[in-house]
């Protein structure tokens, strides 16, 4: 006759149902876990894809931006499309920016009726505001002269140091990025002509 024992019957499938249940449970939390690691995973990616479109580089649109120019008119970088541009990120107590602004001012004024504009966007947020006229008119630089006061249109191209210069084609997109300076007017008129000639 066989001997048995009815509470470690129930015992032992209790048992085993717990361990079943723990389980189970484990392998649902890490189903979920494995879910919501994709999820960030694709956030983040986006996210980053995102950042890097949006700093502006070869092949990549240059950001529009509505200034204020030193007798107070409001700019706006759409209002030159159709032309190519030098774009160039400067300050008066940057030597170098200093350096190239009369090379600029000839770029200028033999290309503005040519299809080009040379624009300055002044660091206003990092300048004693009243040196900036004054180095205008001394220098007499005639080409637009826009202020950042704020740091925010740096910020947007991304302008780490100074000068900064940005050629862009006259539908907008940007063609070559040259940090540091003086840059020598011949490669200045180099530039100004590629603009005009390679323009897609």
């Amino acid at each position: 006759m066989k001997n048995s024992d009815p509470q470690s019957e129930y015992i032992i499938p209790t048992f085993l149902s717990k361990v079943s249940h723990k389980w189970g449970m484990f392998h649902l939390a890490v189903v979920a876990l494995s879910i919501l690691w994709i999820i960030f995973s694709t956030i983040s990616a986006q996210q980053s894809d995102t950042t890097f479109n949006q700093i502006p580089q070869k092949g990549f649109s240059a950001p529009d931006f509505l200034l204020q120019d030193l007798s107070g008119q409001e700019i706006n970088l759409q209002d030159f499309r159709g032309q190519a541009i030098i774009l160039n990120f400067w300050a008066t107590w940057c030597p170098p920016c200093k350096a190239e602004m009369p090379d600029l001012e000839q770029v200028n004024l033999q290309y503005q009726n040519k299809g080009l504009v040379v624009i300055g966007i002044n660091r206003t947020d990092q300048e004693n505001y009243s040196e900036v006229p004054e180095f205008i008119v001394t220098n007499k630089i005639t080409f637009p002269i826009l202020l950042d006061s704020t740091g925010e249109i740096a910020q947007k191209y991304d302008v780490s140091a100074l000068p900064t210069t940005f050629f862009i084609f006259p539908d907008g997109i940007i063609h070559k990025v040259i940090i540091g300076g003086p840059l020598p007017q011949a490669l200045l008129l180099a530039e100004a002509q590629q603009l005009l000639q390679e323009s897609p």
